[in-house]
């Protein structure tokens, strides 16, 4: 077999990668640093980027979103007060 195609990263739950992510918290407080949610598209799985961003701000962790704003207006209101910085591109 070739494995051309090959299945690459795994499936995680929101508190699987916030324990990743708060091992950096020290990181983050000296740098300013924190969360960035980026692609593929991550508003294609607005639910899941919304539970994502909801925790890092319960846990006072700088936002990010990078999106191409591939999305209704509709998903975007429910992330916005959980955002602190959008990167469109």
């Amino acid at each position: 077999m070739y494995e051309a195609l090959k299945l690459a990263g795994q499936i995680q739950t929101v508190d699987q990668i916030m324990v990743i992510e708060l091992h950096d918290r020290l990181f983050y407080e000296q740098s300013g640093g924190g969360l960035t949610i980026s692609g593929g598209e991550p508003m294609r799985q607005a639910g899941f980027s919304l539970g994502l961003l909801q925790a890092a701000r319960a846990e006072g962790l700088h936002t990010c979103l990078d999106t191409s704003s591939w999305a209704s207006q509709r998903p975007f209101e429910q992330v916005l007060p959980f955002v602190d910085l959008f990167l469109f591109d």
